[in-house]
């Protein structure tokens, strides 16, 4: 366990969980926040007969889906801005030149 982890506890789909984590109290409440959306299950919220490894594997898909259309979002971007640079810099280099 690393020094600044601590134990903390939640409820989620009517189950308390603990574990340790080294993230700040806000992190923790936006993830905790993120995850309850993603389910679709208010914090104190029973379940019912939809099983626990269904629910854990429609939030990790959905976790997944947003992962994917960030990095490809992300690539875009870089790209865009890979080419901006190259323009710029040659226009730079064209304005130099021509001095």
């Amino acid at each position: 366990m690393a020094e600044d982890e601590r134990m903390v506890e939640i409820r989620m789909m009517g189950l308390d969980f603990s574990f340790y984590t080294d993230a700040s109290d806000v992190e923790l409440e936006e993830t905790v926040a993120l995850v309850q959306d993603l389910v679709g299950v208010k914090p104190d919220e029973n379940i019912g007969t939809i099983p626990m490894g269904k629910i854990a594997l429609l939030a990790c898909l959905n976790i997944a889906s947003r992962h994917v259309r960030l990095q490809r979002d992300f690539d875009q971007y870089r790209k865009n801005f890979e080419s901006r640079l190259r323009n710029l810099s040659n226009e730079i280099r064209t304005l130099i030149t021509e001095r």
